[in-house]
């Protein structure tokens, strides 16, 4: 971790020098390396690497809920739902690495209201997390007419379920109540 910090102090150095122009909104990355040919630590702006694609299959254990699930109306709602990293570490025991917990939310984006949230600790998995409360909220409130997530990562987590259910989920339209929140949060606990 070290070695990649000084690395990264490098090439941040390089890069704020005016050394080197990298188009990060064009897909542009800066990339550092070793080569033992020249004996020297090279800065070059790279075309960003794809990012793995992942694909969590959601498999219903109950055969019955999904039916129930699938029966149930639309409600109306464009809902927006993401994770958040809140800015201050938890350490439960002394002995322990520290860790930033993650609050799920679920916003109703036209209302700018909050339906849901729930912090999960480092031993919540996010992709079961945020399955059980797009199906909690489905079986208490109805099929929302869509879902909004941050980014096409994150789409990956409700994906599966979304078909399932026939709900339509989006990444391109960003979370706007859900930013908002976390900004607000932010704000408030630097206060503090």
């Amino acid at each position: 971790m070290i070695e990649a910090l000084q690395n990264f102090s490098m090439a941040y150095s390089y890069f704020a020098a005016g050394k080197l122009e990298v188009d990060f909104k064009g897909g542009e990355t800066l990339m550092r390396w070793y080569s033992a040919e020249r004996g020297e630590w090279l800065n070059q702006a790279k075309p960003m690497p794809a990012m793995p694609e992942i694909h969590k299959e959601l498999v219903f254990q109950d055969e019955l809920l999904r039916k129930r699930l699938q029966m149930k109306a639309r409600n109306g709602v464009l809902l927006e739902i993401d994770l958040v990293y809140l800015p201050t570490p938890i350490q439960e025991k002394k002995e322990e690495t520290p860790y930033f917990p993650r609050l799920l939310l679920l916003f109703d984006h036209n209302q700018k209201r909050l339906l849901g949230q729930k912090l999960l600790d480092k031993k919540n998995k996010s992709e079961e997390a945020v399955s059980n409360a797009l199906i909690d909220y489905v079986d208490q409130y109805g099929k929302p007419n869509k879902i909004l997530v941050r980014d096409k990562y994150f789409l990956n987590y409700v994906d599966s379920l979304c078909s399932q259910l026939e709900i339509p989920a989006e990444f391109d339209k960003g979370v706007p109540c859900v930013d908002e929140f976390a900004e607000e949060m932010a704000g408030f606990l630097e206060e503090k």
